[in-house]
């Protein structure tokens, strides 16, 4: 088995099949750099989930509903529209007139070709959740601070996932909650469960709440979950069979088949809706940059078909030479992307009909890819640097948002990652002007004075040749962690 690469996420979210979990287990105990990657991420999930609240704006409720009294004709945003409205954790968690006024507010300053993100939740998928939120709302009460509400809620989840009969539905309901959450940072639960206002709803009523408006529904941000044609088969035939070709009346039956509790979906202006079809399409993929990590199945594989599995440990099957050669490709550039020109065997570029089955065959792939989520797609190209820099940089929004003191920080590929302390120092001395020596130096220093710890060994027993080879190590490790998700600046 080569490096377990993005498989270390799904082994510590618990996503990986039980044979899998087994195998990548004795692949750790074996391997010291993907070991040293799943402490990491252990401590960074620890430091996630007993993250301080982030509480919400308290004023931004009051706005909205100061802005929904205002005549449906009042400009409250001076100067051009916006060609991007996003409204993210924000619809569901407001009272019905301050969702009015969001949907107002988007088809009043949206441009002519503007698009409009709403986030929500949707039933009848987060009727299960509705469980956990009474539980929290009852057991946590009014008094006390955020942080208090919160372990009370936490606590009790557990207590009552722990006596629950795990025999039962509800009892695997709750148990099954219990341990999803427990992985959520406590801002989740204080708005997701805490909040005063959480209403959820159909996917058609908020289809029509914002026609009413003058917007309609185009496509859902997630790119894989707008593509019901790449569904389970057995849930991509009773779909048809009850939606029939109307699209909205599939997608509402979409979510009482799948249980979604969650859209996050793309509004324009009603007019447009008749111009525009979402779809897959293999003609804009030249002009994408595609971005994907498969592993190498080499025990799956033979020498006519080679295996790849994504972060899931879902299977991507290469026939062909040509594939095989794309998906290796990919795994060796990411993060950073690459062309769908790139990706071609070089003998595949020109437009000759003896080569258009490759170039085909490599579009059908990328399509099904990108459409189950074991790939990413973008219209600008991400350029990152890599560990063995001699002078490591990381980029300055990064460095910025350490400094102030999150314990999550942005990468190249805009996705929030949470750092384990030591990480974060490291990463706060990233400037371009600290090698492997002066790093391990600073990590040596915090030890001593007991500004970070790490899982090996008691600095204040420790050898100092002893220590300095521990932290030497952390530092190689922590860098290929940083370098794999996207935190490393390319060298000029």
């Amino acid at each position: 088995m080569s490096h377990l690469g993005s498989r270390i996420s799904a082994l510590v979210d618990g996503q990986l099949s039980v044979a899998d979990t087994e195998k990548a287990l004795a692949h750790v105990a074996v391997c010291p750099e993907c070991s040293a990657e799943l402490a990491a991420s252990r401590a960074a999930r620890r430091a996630l989930a007993s993250a301080d609240e982030v509480a919400p704006n308290p004023d931004l409720t009051a706005r909205l509903l100061s802005l929904a009294a205002d005549s449906p004709g009042t400009d409250t945003f001076a100067g051009d529209p916006f060609d991007y409205i996003i409204c993210h954790g924000v619809f569901s968690w407001v009272p019905k007139v301050a969702q009015d006024a969001i949907l107002r507010l988007c088809a009043t300053h949206l441009a002519a070709e503007g698009i409009a993100a709403i986030s929500y939740n949707v039933l009848p998928g987060w009727h299960l959740r509705q469980v956990v939120r009474d539980i929290c709302l009852r057991y946590a009460g009014n008094d006390g601070t955020p942080q208090e509400r919160v372990r009370k809620a936490r606590a009790a989840l557990e207590q009552i996932a722990s006596s629950a009969r795990p025999s039962e539905s509800y009892g695997m309901l709750v148990r099954a909650e219990a341990k999803r959450i427990g992985r959520q940072p406590a801002s989740y639960i204080l708005g997701e469960f805490l909040a005063p206002d959480n209403t959820p709803c159909l996917f058609s009523d908020f289809v029509a709440a914002a026609g009413g408006h003058g917007l309609g529904y185009l496509c859902e941000a997630d790119l894989q979950a707008s593509t019901p044609e790449l569904l389970d088969p057995d849930i991509q035939s009773r779909v048809a069979a009850l939606g029939g070709e109307h699209r909205l009346a599939t997608e509402q039956h979409a979510d009482f088949l799948t249980g979604r509790p969650f859209r996050r979906s793309i509004l324009v202006r009603a007019e447009r809706t008749r111009a525009l079809q979402p779809m897959l399409m293999a003609a804009a993929l030249p002009a994408l940059h595609i971005a994907s990590q498969p592993s190498f199945d080499a025990a799956a594989s033979s020498e006519s078909v080679a295996v790849y599995r994504d972060s899931q440990g879902r299977a991507i099957v290469a026939e062909t030479f040509s594939i095989r050669r794309a998906l290796g490709r990919l795994a060796d550039t990411y993060p950073a992307t690459l062309t769908w020109d790139e990706l071609l065997l070089p003998n595949a570029r020109s437009d000759s009909q003896g080569h258009a089955k490759a170039r085909a065959l490599l579009g059908d792939t990328l399509l099904a890819m990108l459409a189950r989520g074991e790939a990413t797609a973008s219209t600008v190209r991400l350029q990152v640097g890599r560990a063995p820099t001699e002078l490591p940089r990381a980029w300055p929004l990064a460095r910025l948002e350490v400094a102030e003191g999150q314990r999550w920080v942005t990468t190249l590929q805009h996705v929030a990652v949470p750092l384990p302390r030591p990480v974060a120092l490291l990463l706060s001395l990233l400037d371009g002007n600290h090698d492997r020596r002066s790093l391990t130096s600073h990590l040596v220093d915090a030890l001593r004075r007991g500004e970070v710890k790490l899982a090996q060994g008691d600095p204040a027993s420790a050898e100092e040749g002893q220590l300095q080879a521990i932290a030497a190590k952390y530092v190689e490790h922590a860098l290929v962690f940083l370098a794999a998700n996207a935190l490393l600046e390319p060298v000029a």
